[in-house]
C-alpha cells in the first residue's frame, strides 16, 4: 500500500511541523475567512490535525490504514489518490458552504473528510457489485456516533467527503463494468465541488 503509507507519512510529518514550527499551523488549516485568497488550504488542511492531542491524528491514520488495505489494491494507485484528494476537497467545500449558509466563522483540520470519502467509495463499489459487508457499516456507524457525541467535530466535512467518495465508488464500478478507463470519469466530481464553492462565494459576497 505505497499510497496509503505515503499519505500517513505526510500527515505525521505535517503534524510534527504543526507542533514545532512557529506559524505553520496557522498557515495550513482551513478557515472560513481565508480560503478565498489562499485556496490551497482546501487541501492542505486535510493533511493537518489537531495539535491539542495525539488521538485525532492516531484515529484518522488507523482508519486510513484499515480502509486503504481494502481500496488501494482494488482500484489502483492513481484512482485511489484522485478519489482521496477529491473527497478531501468535497469535505472542505461542504464545510465552507454550511458556514456561508449559517454566517459563522470557524476553522477545520484533519483527514477525516477524506477518510469518510473512502467509506463512501467502498459503499459505492460494494453496492454496484452486489456485495454485503457488515464490517464497513459497523466502522461507519462508529465514526458517525463520534460526529454527534464528541464536540467540535465538523460533520459537514465528513458528509461532503462521504458523498464525493460515494460518487467515486459508483463511477469507478460503472466504468469498469463497461470496460472504460476510470480515471477521467472521476474528474466529474469536481462539478459539485466547484458548485458548492461558487455558492459559498455568492452567499458571502
Amino acid at each position: 500500500m505505497p499510497v496509503t503509507y505515503t499519505i500517513i507519512a505526510i500527515c505525521v510529518v505535517v503534524w510534527l511541523c504543526q507542533l514545532v514550527v512557529p506559524g505553520f499551523n496557522r498557515d495550513i488549516i482551513l478557515t472560513t475567512w481565508s480560503w478565498q485568497s489562499q485556496p490551497w488550504r482546501l487541501i492542505t488542511s486535510a493533511f493537518a490535525h489537531s495539535v491539542s492531542g495525539f488521538m485525532h491524528i492516531a484515529g484518522n491514520m488507523l482508519m486510513l490504514w484499515l480502509l486503504g488495505r481494502a481500496i488501494e489494491p482494488a482500484i489502483g494507485r492513481r484512482d485511489y489518490v484522485l478519489s482521496y484528494l477529491l473527497s478531501a476537497l468535497g469535505g472542505s467545500a461542504l464545510f465552507i458552504l454550511f458556514a456561508a449558509l449559517s454566517g459563522t466563522h470557524s476553522a477545520v483540520v484533519g483527514a477525516s473528510a477524506a477518510v469518510f470519502g473512502l467509506f463512501g467509495l467502498l459503499v459505492g463499489l460494494y453496492k454496484l457489485a452486489g456485495i454485503r459487508n457488515t464490517g464497513i457499516w459497523v466502522l461507519l456507524g462508529i465514526n458517525l456516533v463520534f460526529d454527534f457525541v464528541v464536540p467540535g467535530i465538523a460533520w459537514q466535512g465528513h458528509l461532503g467527503g462521504f458523498l464525493i467518495g460515494l460518487g467515486a465508488g459508483f463511477l469507478i464500478a460503472h466504468a469498469r463494468r463497461r470496460g472504460r478507463t476510470t480515471t477521467p470519469t472521476l474528474w466529474l466530481l469536481l462539478v459539485p465541488i466547484v458548485a458548492a464553492l461558487g455558492a459559498s462565494l455568492a452567499l458571502t459576497g
